[in-house]
């Protein structure tokens, strides 16, 4: 959260804790923070509701990235993608699979899913055969 330059008196009105010639000084490169992201007031307020509301999420990459995942090849189950673990325990039988990235694996991201092909293939172990 960043450190307000201004606070509100009881009768409502704005009033600052700052000197005038720092104030205007801080209120221009925070205007110019502001217009550097691009944002219209309208999207950072609707940023702010859903951040207030759980529903804002950094991606850890963007969607449509190409991943590497970690899935099962089990040959008794036949489930690749399944986020289950194998019906017969840790399964031994997993492989590194190409896909793109979704929003539905950003918790799985580092664990199941990597950006390279190699952090995939170490975390199962070393190279695949």
């Amino acid at each position: 959260m960043i450190e307000r330059l201004t606070k509100r008196n009881s009768n409502g009105d704005v009033a600052s804790h700052v000197d005038p010639q720092k104030r205007y000084m801080l209120f221009v490169n925070r205007l110019a923070a502001y217009e550097d992201s691009g944002l219209s007031p309208e999207e950072v307020q609707k940023m702010a509701r859903a951040k207030a509301d759980g529903r804002l999420v950094e991606l850890p990459c963007k969607v449509g990235t190409r991943v590497w995942v970690i899935g099962q090849d089990c040959d008794l189950c036949h489930d690749m993608y399944t986020e289950e673990p194998c019906l017969f325990g840790d399964c031994e039988y997993r492989k590194v699979i190409e896909s793109v990235f979704l929003p539905s694996m950003t918790d799985e991201f580092g664990k199941t899913v990597f950006l390279t092909k190699e952090a995939a293939e170490k975390a199962i172990g070393g190279k695949e055969e």
